[in-house]
């Protein structure tokens, strides 16, 4: 089970105006997703959910993030 406050905080990351901001997150989630399965279930959410978020800057982190990790089940909301 995924904690529903790490995906809303990564959302929020990779929703930053920041870019530092948001390539930190994106790169804890990569890294992350690598190591551990429950890392990994964290990264497909926030994947899935960045696809389907109105901010462009969540929309191409989740798209890099889906790429990075290998989650191709979201490339149809694109």
């Amino acid at each position: 089970m995924v904690d529903e406050r790490e995906v809303s905080a990564a959302l929020e990351a990779l929703g930053a105006r920041e870019h530092l901001v948001r390539t930190r997150a994106a790169q804890r989630l990569r890294e992350g997703a690598w190591r551990r399965e429950s890392d990994r279930a964290l990264a497909e959410v926030v994947v899935r959910r960045g696809l389907e978020d109105a901010r462009l800057n969540v929309l191409a982190g989740a798209a890099r993030l889906a790429g990075d990790v290998g989650d191709v089940g979201g490339w149809e909301r694109l």
